[in-house]
C-alpha cells in the first residue's frame, strides 16, 4: 500500500509550444524546446478514480481536498514506462511525454492518450484515441453529444464534464472555457492556467462515475423545501438554463437541455417560467403540467393565471419527494432528473430515449409534446402503474398511454414508496405504495430530520411501516390489491369505513374501482408504527 499521491518525477512532461497558429484543426507543427521546471503528477482519489495535474514543480491544484485514507496501489514498469495497478484500474504512464493508457481489471482500453499534454499559445491540447463505436454525453446544455456515434466537434463549453460509453467519466476542474473535437481522434483544448488538472472516474455507469465526481464537487449545503418553490428569482444552488423559444420546438430544446444537465454533473437546473406566459395556450399549459415535476422552476405567475395557481399547488405536493433526492444529491451526486439511460445504462433502448426521463428512481415522466392525444413512451423493466388513471403497464415495450388536457402520463415503477403532501405545510401526507416488490423512501425534513417509510410483502401478509421524525397525519395509499380481510396495527384491529370522507385515523378504506386500499394512522414522532394487511 502507497499513499494515495503518486509523484511521477518525469520532468518536461508538458511540452510547451512557442508561437503557434490558429486553425481549424487545432494543430501547430513549431514546437519549443519543453520547459524543465513543469511536472505531472498523478493522485489516486479511490480504487477508480485519480487526477492528474500538469504545472510547476510543487503546485498541486487547486481546490485539493484531504482524504483520511490511502488507496492500494501496486507500482511497477520498466524503463520510460510506469504502470499502477489499483482493484478496478490499470494505468500506464510514458514518463517522457506524460501520455496515460488506462485499462480496467479485465484488460479493456478505456482511455489512451495519442501523446501528453501540449501547450500551444494560451492553450493546453490534450489529444486522445476514439475508439470504434465510443459515444459520449455531457459537456453542459448546449452540446449535441447525446450518445450519437460520429459526432464532431466543435463543441465550446464551460462545463467540461464528460461521460464515455466505455465506462468512465472525464472532468477538467480549472475553470475557463474548453474547446473539444470529436473525430476519429478526441481533442481536448484547455485554459492554460498555473497548473492544468483533469479528473479520470471509473464507473462503469453513470450514477457511479457521478457519485465518484460528488466527492470532488458537491452541491451546496443547507438544502431546504425553499428552493423548490415558484419564486421570482431562481435559488443560489440551480443553475441557470437559457431560454428557448415560447413554442412547441422550445419545449423539445428545453426537455433535450434538461437530459444534457444530469449527464453534465449539472444537479440542480433552473427553468424560467415566465418566458412561457407569451406562448399559445396548449404550449403552455404543457409546460406548466411538465414543471411540476422539474428541480428548479422560478419566474413569479400572476394571482389570476389558473393554470400557474394549479402548478403551485401541483407543485406543492412533490416538494418532500424533491426534497429528498436533493439530499440524495448532496450525499451521491446523483441529480433529480435523470435520463432513463443514466437509470437503466444496460437497456439499449432506455439509453436512446431522449423524450422522457426519471425522477428520482421511481417516477417516469413523459412530456407532451404536441396535440396528440395519445403518448408514446418506452418504459423500461418492471411493472409501471400510470399515476392519473391508475392503469397498469408491463414494461420493457413501448405502450400507448392516454393524454388529457389537465395532466401529462406520469408512471411509477412497482416496489416504489412515493410520498406526497396534501397540505402546504406537509401536516397530511398520503403514501403510495405499488406491491408487490418490497420499498423504502427515506423522507426528509427541512431540519434534516428523517422519517423512514418501508413496505413489503410479509408471507400471506402485507406490512407497512412509518418511523416518524415528526408528528403528522399519515394515508398507505397500496395500488392493485384485493379488499383485505383486516388491518392491525399495535396489536389491535383496524375498522374499516364505507366512504372516503368517512376516512380517519386508525381506520382504513378499500377503493373498489380502483382497487386500492387507503389507511390513515397518525403515529407520534419517534415512534415506530407497523400496520399489517391480511387479505
Amino acid at each position: 500500500m502507497i499513499d494515495r499521491r503518486a509523484l511521477l518525477g518525469f520532468l518536461a512532461s508538458c511540452a510547451w509550444w512557442g508561437e503557434a497558429r490558429e486553425d481549424v484543426e487545432g494543430v501547430s507543427r513549431d514546437q519549443a524546446p519543453p520547459n524543465e521546471d513543469w511536472v505531472t503528477e498523478v493522485e489516486w482519489l479511490s480504487s477508480s478514480s485519480f487526477r492528474v495535474v500538469c504545472g510547476p514543480r510543487g503546485v498541486r491544484g487547486q481546490h485539493e481536498r484531504p482524504r483520511e485514507h490511502q488507496v492500494e496501489v501496486n507500482v511497477g514498469g520498466q524503463g520510460d514506462w510506469l504502470e499502477y495497478t489499483t482493484r478496478y484500474l490499470r494505468m500506464v504512464v510514458d514518463k517522457r511525454t506524460g501520455a496515460l493508457r488506462v485499462h480496467d481489471r479485465g484488460g479493456n482500453l478505456l482511455l489512451a492518450d495519442v501523446r501528453g499534454p501540449q501547450r500551444r499559445g494560451e492553450r493546453v491540447v490534450w489529444e486522445r484515441e476514439r475508439q470504434a463505436s465510443e459515444r459520449f454525453w455531457g459537456l453542459g446544455p448546449n452540446a449535441e453529444l447525446d450518445g450519437r456515434e460520429g459526432t464532431s466537434g466543435p463543441v465550446v463549453t464551460s462545463v467540461p464534464f464528460l461521460v464515455s460509453s466505455m465506462g468512465y467519466g472525464e472532468y477538467f476542474r480549472p475553470p475557463g472555457l474548453y474547446r473539444y473535437a470529436f473525430g476519429e481522434r478526441r481533442t481536448i483544448e484547455a485554459p492554460a492556467g498555473a497548473t492544468n488538472e483533469f479528473y479520470f472516474y471509473y464507473g462503469p455507469t453513470p450514477k457511479e462515475i457521478l457519485e465518484e465526481h460528488a466527492t470532488i464537487e458537491s452541491p451546496s449545503d443547507g438544502i431546504q423545501s425553499g428552493i423548490f418553490r415558484l419564486t421570482e428569482r431562481p435559488p443560489r444552488a440551480a443553475w441557470t438554463l437559457p431560454n428557448p423559444q415560447p413554442d412547441w420546438q422550445g419545449l423539445t430544446d428545453l426537455i433535450r437541455w434538461l437530459l444534457r444537465s444530469s449527464y453534465s454533473a449539472i444537479l440542480f437546473p433552473a427553468v424560467d417560467l415566465s418566458i412561457w406566459r407569451s406562448a399559445e395556450t396548449e404550449v403552455r399549459r404543457r409546460v406548466y403540467q411538465l414543471a411540476v415535476y422539474l428541480p428548479i422552476v422560478y419566474g413569479a405567475l400572476p394571482d389570476n393565471d389558473r393554470e400557474g395557481a394549479e402548478l403551485g399547488r401541483e407543485r406543492a405536493r412533490w416538494i418532500p419527494f424533491l426534497l429528498s433526492y436533493a439530499h440524495e444529491a448532496h450525499e451521491r451526486g446523483f441529480p433529480l432528473l435523470r435520463p432513463l439511460g443514466m437509470q437503466y445504462p444496460r437497456d439499449p433502448q432506455a439509453v436512446a430515449s431522449r423524450d422522457a426521463f426519471m425522477m428520482g428512481d421511481e417516477v417516469l415522466v413523459s412530456p407532451v409534446i404536441g396535440l396528440s392525444r395519445v403518448r408514446s413512451v418506452y418504459l423500461p423493466a418492471g411493472q409501471w402503474t400510470e399515476l392519473g388513471t391508475n392503469v397498469r403497464f408491463r414494461g420493457r415495450q413501448v405502450v400507448q398511454a392516454p393524454v388529457s388536457a389537465d395532466r401529462i402520463p406520469v408512471f411509477v415503477k412497482n416496489g416504489s414508496i412515493v410520498p406526497l403532501a396534501e397540505m402546504p405545510d406537509a401536516r397530511r401526507v398520503t403514501v403510495h405504495y405499488f406491491p408487490d416488490l418490497a420499498g423504502e423512501f427515506f423522507y426528509y425534513e427541512d431540519d434534516g430530520a428523517l422519517t423512514q417509510l418501508h413496505a413489503a410483502p410479509a408471507g400471506e401478509l402485507l406490512r407497512l411501516e412509518v418511523e416518524p421524525a415528526k408528528e403528522r397525519v399519515w394515508e398507505w395509499v397500496v395500488h392493485h390489491v384485493k379488499r383485505p380481510n383486516r388491518v392491525r396495527a399495535g396489536g389491535g384491529e383496524m375498522p374499516p369505513v364505507e366512504a372516503q370522507e368517512d376516512l380517519r385515523p386508525n381506520h382504513w378504506w378499500y377503493d373498489e374501482r380502483r382497487g386500492n386500499l387507503h389507511a390513515l394512522i397518525s403515529p407520534p414522532a419517534g415512534s415506530d408504527h407497523v400496520l399489517y394487511v391480511a387479505f
